[in-house]
């Protein structure tokens, strides 16, 4: 049993022998007397009210967990800060217990580790972003349900895909996509309730984003350039994924050799990308373009 929660469970027991002690009081002040079986009673009585009351406060603290990392999603999502972003998940897991109460709660933790898995990832850091992935894997099928599983599954392995993508890595990219996909084919067996309609949906436009990134790698960017242009027009896009958007139609109509657009969509990124890798490759980019414009428009 590690420090912390040997600390919270002697809290608890603390608590209950203190309680245990003003009832014993109680008693031998209303005139009664005391013995050994009635104050082990006292204490039992004591523990029975209390650990509803003790579970309910962890769940309170689980709740209050979930929604202090939902908190943080704009910084993410909208303002587009990964630095930032890691810095506030980190913050939040460095808080007394809380490493305590996620260890019992799997599906709370692997959101957790997705968010710093993202953070990593945005941030640059393409190493701890994979081996915080690969982590959620390794404890993922312990006290999680099966439909929990797929979820989280699935947004780890389309983040390896990414990962495995940028790194140029096609075949490991190759080998999590295909297991996207038998996931994908599972969850279209549930029942079709308007939670598991929505759960496809989300699915099918990251499937499509990443076809895309397949296509590009195999140099087919027409077919490349419709898939993105296409999640460009999505009303419910994120800034973040309006940034991926834009970074990838940059890095296709370079190939194709519309420098215009390539520049345009390069600008959007760096304006808005904020500090994301994507915003600094196009800084660097767009530095590189203009000097190039410079010795061709010299005389």
């Amino acid at each position: 049993m590690d420090k912390k929660k040997s600390n919270i469970l002697m809290k608890y027991i603390v608590f209950c022998i203190l309680a245990t002690i003003v009832a014993a009081a109680a008693v031998v002040g209303l005139g009664g007397r005391l013995n050994f079986h009635l104050i082990m009673l006292i204490f039992l009585i004591v523990v029975i009210l209390t650990l509803p009351i003790e579970a309910i406060r962890i769940f309170i603290i689980y709740q209050k967990l979930d929604k202090n990392l939902k908190v943080l999603q704009p910084i993410l999502e909208d303002r587009c800060d990964p630095i930032k972003y890691l810095e506030k998940v980190q913050r939040l897991l460095q808080k007394e217990d809380c490493h305590v109460y996620l260890k019992h709660n799997k599906f709370l933790n692997s959101q957790f580790e997705i968010a710093l898995s993202g953070g990593y990832y945005y941030s640059n850091d393409n190493q701890k972003a994979a081996e915080t992935c690969l982590n959620i894997l390794s404890v993922i099928s312990e006290g999680v349900n099966k439909k929990q599983q797929f979820v989280i599954k699935y947004v780890v392995y389309t983040a390896l895909v990414g990962i495995y993508m940028k790194d140029n890595d096609i075949s490991a990219a190759r080998g999590y996509y295909e297991k996207i996909k038998k996931i994908r084919a599972k969850v279209s067996t549930w029942k079709m309730t308007t939670k598991t309609i929505f759960i496809l949906s989300l699915m099918d436009d990251s499937i499509k984003m990443l076809d895309a990134l397949f296509l590009s790698a195999e140099g087919k960017y027409t077919e490349a350039l419709t898939y993105y242009l296409q999640a460009w027009k999505k009303e419910d896009n994120t800034q973040l994924t309006k940034v991926v958007v834009q970074s990838n139609l940059a890095g296709t109509y370079e190939h194709l050799g519309d420098e215009d657009k390539c520049k345009a969509c390069l600008s959007y990124v760096v304006e808005h990308g904020g500090s994301t890798f994507m915003a600094r490759n196009a800084r660097e980019k767009l530095v590189i373009q203009n000097k190039i414009m410079k010795v061709v428009t010299q005389p």
